[in-house]
């Protein structure tokens, strides 16, 4: 499985390489198919998420068949994606967090529907899996009394970080056409962001889970200030409020100062996913301050 998570990796650069510098460089195009058709030899599994599962290699498969101009190979990779959805939204043992669970299988929806076109899935099937997530995280939250309206549990911890935890899964749904149009919703998933912003660490760093909210050691992408990031720009995106901008500027400084990590390049708890913090913020703010900070993580890695 973490073969096929690596090419798949580099599949998604080749892809995010040809956007950038241009259609006619449809040789990143034809790099990113042969590494697409090693990811899916290498997946196992049934997970259903994006980053570790089988709908991530799919959704880059539709997505790049769909450039190549493919677009029947591009409608059978969706069509398996969609095959997956009944399984995501009654499987009471699934997960709700990014890396293994429903919210991994909300962001190859999205995009699916951002990549090629908004039609491309079923608004319908959207809405069963946004309604599967919050579903879950209001009964955790009413079983166990707490006072964030939404609540979830991975592997019997109450993580809060962008892969296993309430950050991750805040993220995806805010991400979500139906939060945009559902005043209910939305309310519910801002108390839940400034539910999480209350247990923030008096060096501005975030610990990895409840039991834990005392420690102030974890800063990668996984656990810690770097996912939270994330999670601040998009409820700035969505509500508007300039304290959620700040905060992710917040988390930000607590990378600089502690993340600079030597644990290897990947996304998870590698340089890598800290350093895309800072490539974000410099997308929103266009303060050099960012793209300085993203080239000296860069050099650090080298």
């Amino acid at each position: 499985m973490f073969q096929a998570i690596n090419i798949l990796g580099i599949a998604l650069l080749f892809y995010k390489l040809h956007k950038a510098f241009g259609s006619e460089n449809v040789n990143w195009l034809d790099r990113a198919s042969q590494l697409l058709t090693k990811s899916e030899k290498a997946v196992h599994g049934h997970k259903p998420s994006f980053l570790c599962g089988i709908s991530g290699p799919l959704a880059c498969r539709a997505a790049v068949s769909y450039r190549l101009g493919d677009v029947e190979k591009s409608k059978q990779a969706v069509k398996s994606i969609l095959k997956l959805a009944d399984l995501v939204v009654e499987d009471t043992e699934l997960p709700d967090e990014l890396l293994f669970g429903r919210a991994g299988y909300l962001y190859s929806l999205l995009f699916v529907t951002r990549e090629i076109d908004r039609d491309a899935v079923s608004g319908e099937v959207v809405t069963q899996v946004v309604e599967a997530i919050i579903g879950s995280g209001k009964k955790l939250a009413s079983q166990v009394k707490s006072s964030c309206p939404l609540m979830y549990m991975w592997h019997e911890s109450y993580y809060l970080g962008a892969a296993h935890g309430l950050a991750g899964i805040f993220f995806q749904l805010m991400r979500s056409p139906m939060i945009m149009s559902e005043p209910n919703l939305r309310h519910m998933v801002e108390q839940s962001v400034e539910y999480l912003m209350k247990l923030r660490l008096p060096s501005g760093n975030y610990p990895s889970s409840l039991h834990s909210r005392e420690k102030d050691k974890l800063i990668h992408w996984c656990h810690g200030a770097p996912g939270f990031l994330h999670m601040f720009l998009q409820a700035f995106e969505v509500y508007g409020k300039e304290t959620y901008i700040l905060e992710a500027q917040s988390c930000a400084d607590v990378i600089w100062q502690r993340g600079m990590l030597r644990k290897g390049y990947g996304l998870c708890h590698g340089v890598a996913g800290n350093g895309y913090g800072f490539l974000m913020l410099y997308k929103r703010t266009r303060n050099l301050k960012y793209l300085y900070r993203a080239l000296k993580v860069r050099t650090c890695s080298l």
